[in-house]
């Protein structure tokens, strides 16, 4: 006896295999029209790769360098959504007769258990969905190694591969859900959306929380729990929470199939299987929409009404019409007060005393903190004002366990906390960031972030810098028996650099250990506060490479200088130990000296002042106090066109003499002050009692005409 068309299993050979395999076989053999369709589309997957590696050949052939974009586009989005809509359309394909009367009872009264049924025609749709998207990004990911291309596709085969899994389990539990192939559509794209928007909206509506630090980690944390994780890290990195999709796609089969083993064929065309799943999804749908228009700025009464009608619509559709109404008004006002009670309570609570919650101090252990100091290539900080800006985009944070350094960080936490209505207001805030995360003694974590803060906390946390902790930390060479080991080398980094060039650096061709004992000897000696307003005239720079970073340079054995531009000079070193060098260091100099060195790292300075000319540029109204000397290209730097500054040629030997003595890379003041700008090289600052002195160097310099 058959079962089904010409092509379907016998009895005799049900008895020989297992029956899920037999449906298994026989959806494959239906669908293997698609089934090979989809091979050749995937085709475009390994193409990729070889135009990639081929272009230039190919060029004189017909053009492929002019057309390169809209290939790569092409082949690139044939391999990615193939795959994407398959895992939508063969679901559907292989469980079509769940939206017949007529159809679900006849599969149903076959000799095969529903589960074998249900995991056979999963895992034929499961086969033809991924089966070909994994032969053509495979094949894409080995050669683009054969030939040793970059090549973004070959980078993202996993990405695509689970993301196509997890949406086609996505569907499937959909499908199981819902008694028509309409509300199957209908609802899934309304889940679909309502999950996306969860995970955009919760974290902005918990961002507005004062000293919320984790928007991004919990927008992560929502996403991992939907289909759509890896989506979104295509072409991204890849996360310890990506097993957490793979773990809910696992949920969501199982679901599948108990809601496939326990559906009553009568239910076939109603709007949902199970009346309960109408319930739990109308809701959430309706949640997300309140949560999400609210965040879109729109009033709560506005987003309570969309939230409401969204309710409704469903019910309706549901309903098959404008039956009872009633228990629907209800249930819709229902969820719309609810939120409402939420939304009110939330922010009159700040969420329910997190704003206003601090750790008590005999409960921790340690706290680390972005650090505010300035003038090390290590140190990253962002402070904006309305004159200038700071930006940089990997911050270094500080730890520290000293039981004053823990008071001093968590007396900020509270002076922040008590101020935080005059400092919303921002008349007299300084824009800087402040981030916190305190180690509890018993294991815990607990994070802050604060972006506006008074001169006061400013000041305690400048006085952070002055710390034993700090300087052991910013400089590792302070600690007792540390080493860099034998192939570690060090490098001069030019002072300053003149408009048009690159930087230059220099091999010191001097041990990385006994430059930095020398260094450990200088900085132990300086004063305190030194670190924050150098008391000293500033000498230059020198820098401790890693082995890895000492190969990149070639400077082993070679004394030759290495030219970069500036923007590849803060690639390769924005996160190098830089250290900037005083005329008070004389360890250092000395050792400098004895080896020939201290010449030709003078020299840059020298020429500055023989030059006929200086261009500068000087901020002409007054900036933020902390100055971070970084690359042009990566940190403080006052753009010529900006509005704020403007550009002078100092012409007279006295002027320019006088300006490269006291510049400061470095430099904290209550006061304001003046920041000049070298070219396109570096940012410096002139203390305060030499402002007066400044004005009337820029008063005699040509001011040239930026327009």
């Amino acid at each position: 006896m058959k079962w089904g068309r010409k092509g379907m299993t016998t009895k005799t050979f049900l008895h020989k295999t297992p029956k899920w395999f037999s449906t298994y076989t026989d959806m494959l053999k239906r669908n293997r029209g698609l089934f090979v369709f989809s091979l050749v589309m995937m085709l475009a997957a390994p193409v990729h790769p070889l135009l990639k590696a081929y272009e230039t050949r190919l060029t004189p052939v017909f053009d492929y360098q002019n057309y390169y974009y809209d290939w790569d586009s092409l082949l690139w989005g044939i391999s990615v959504i193939l795959p994407v809509v398959l895992s939508i359309v063969t679901p559907f394909l292989s469980f079509h007769y769940l939206y017949s009367r007529r159809a679900i009872d006849l599969y149903h009264s076959l000799p095969i258990k529903r589960s074998a049924l249900f995991l056979g025609r999963f895992l034929a749709g499961f086969t033809i969905t991924l089966l070909p998207a994994a032969a053509g990004l495979g094949s894409a990911w080995a050669i683009s190694h054969a030939l040793d291309v970059q090549d973004r596709l070959s980078e993202s085969v996993g990405q695509i591969l689970l993301f196509s899994a997890c949406l086609y389990v996505f569907v499937v539990f959909v499908i199981c859900c819902c008694g028509t192939i309409w509300e199957a559509i209908l609802y899934g794209t309304g889940l679909t959306v309502a999950l996306l928007g969860i995970c955009y909206s919760v974290p902005e509506f918990a961002a507005r929380l004062y000293g919320f630090s984790g928007s991004i980690e919990l927008g992560d944390w929502l996403l991992a729990f939907t289909p759509f994780y890896y989506m979104a890290i295509i072409d991204g990195s890849w996360s310890w929470t990506a097993v957490f999709p793979v773990l809910m796609a696992a949920g969501l089969f199982f679901l599948s199939l108990l809601l496939y083993q326990n559906r009553k064929s009568e239910n076939t065309g109603s709007a949902f299987s199970y009346r309960f799943l109408f319930h739990i999804i109308s809701i959430f749908i309706s949640v997300a929409v309140v949560i999400f228009v609210y965040i879109w700025g729109s009033e709560l009464i506005s987003a309570l009404f969309l939230g409401f009608l969204a309710y409704f619509i469903i019910s309706v559709l549901s309903n098959r019409g404008f039956k009872r109404l009633a228990p629907v008004v209800l249930r819709g006002a229902g969820i719309a007060v609810g939120m409402a009670v939420f939304i009110l309570s939330f922010e009159a609570t700040g969420g329910f005393g997190y704003v206003m919650r601090i750790p008590s101090l005999d409960k921790i252990e340690s706290v680390a903190i972005r650090t505010v100091e300035a003038g090390d290539y290590q140190t990253y900080a962002r402070y904006r004002t309305g004159s200038g800006t700071v930006i940089s985009e990997s911050p270094q944070y500080m730890v520290y366990r000293e039981t004053e350094n823990i008071a001093l960080v968590h007396e900020i936490h509270q002076s922040l906390l008590e101020k935080k209505e005059t400092l919303e207001e921002g008349n007299t805030s300084l824009d800087v960031d402040i981030n916190l995360e305190y180690r509890m003694k018993n294991g815990s974590v607990f994070r802050r972030s604060y972006r506006l803060i008074s001169e006061k906390e400013l000041q305690n946390l400048v006085a952070l810098n002055c710390s034993q902790e700090f300087l052991e930390q910013k400089y590792p060479f302070l600690e007792d028996g540390f080493t860099y080991g034998l192939k570690a080398r060090t490098a001069v980094m030019e002072p300053f650099v003149k408009e048009g060039e690159v930087v230059a650096y220099e091999s010191l061709g001097i041990a990385a250990d006994e430059v930095a004992q020398a260094l450990k000897k200088d900085i132990l000696a300086r004063p305190l506060g030194f670190e924050t307003a150098p008391t000293a005239d500033y000498v230059g720079r020198i820098a401790i490479l890693s082995p890895v970073e000492s190969s990149f340079f070639h400077m082993a054995s070679s004394a030759k200088k290495v030219k970069l531009s500036a923007a590849d000079a803060a690639t390769h070193w924005s996160k190098k130990q830089v250290i900037l060098i005083y005329e008070c260091d004389k360890n250092i100099l000395e050792l400098l000296e004895k080896r020939g060195k201290l010449e030709s790292f003078r020299s840059r300075v020298a020429e500055f002042a023989a030059a006929e000319q200086v261009q500068l540029s000087l901020c002409e109204q007054p900036t933020y106090h902390m100055l971070q000397n970084r690359a042009s290209n990566a940190g403080y730097y006052y753009d010529k066109y900006s509005p704020y500054q403007s550009l002078y040629q100092v012409t007279d030997p006295e002027d320019r003499a006088f300006l490269l003595k006291h510049l400061q890379p470095v430099y904290y003041s209550d006061l304001p002050c003046n920041a000049v700008t070298f070219g396109d090289g570096y940012c410096f600052l002139i203390p305060n009692e030499y402002q007066e002195q400044l004005l009337e160097i820029v008063g005699r310099a040509e001011k040239e005409n930026l327009d």
